[in-house]
């Protein structure tokens, strides 16, 4: 076994293994940031696509069935609530107000507090 010959020498030995270690620390941090940068922006496109997704599936729901989203959303609320939840939440809208009246009569849709100036 090899030891340091004078106090200078066992200080710089020390200091060479700290070293190594705090070097250690900032690679491995690196790392996990590059990935964590990489993983944030597939994340950023993947809320896009769905974003464009919600969009189309909008535009054809109101071309095949003559309805709007947020009355599809309604009919869809009484039987699904988490979904509706789901769906408006990944689209950057707000949660529709109902009444507990209101899905047992299936009066009119509320208003959509995610759009201004949408009429349903």
């Amino acid at each position: 076994m090899i030891s340091p010959a004078s106090a200078t020498a066992m200080v710089l030995s020390y200091s060479e293994v700290l070293c190594s270690i705090v070097i250690l620390v900032i690679l491995v941090f690196s790392i996990l940031t590059a990935a964590r940068e990489a993983f944030r922006d597939d994340l950023d496109d993947f809320a896009t696509e769905v974003q464009g997704v919600a969009g189309a599936l909008e535009a054809r729901a109101t071309l095949v069935c003559h309805q709007t989203f947020l009355q599809l959303e309604f009919v869809l609320l009484t039987k699904s609530p988490a979904m509706v939840k789901w769906l408006r939440k990944t689209r950057g809208l707000g949660d529709i107000e109902t009444g507990p009246a209101q899905l047992l009569t299936g009066g009119d849709p509320p208003k959509d507090p995610g759009r201004s100036g949408d009429s349903a």
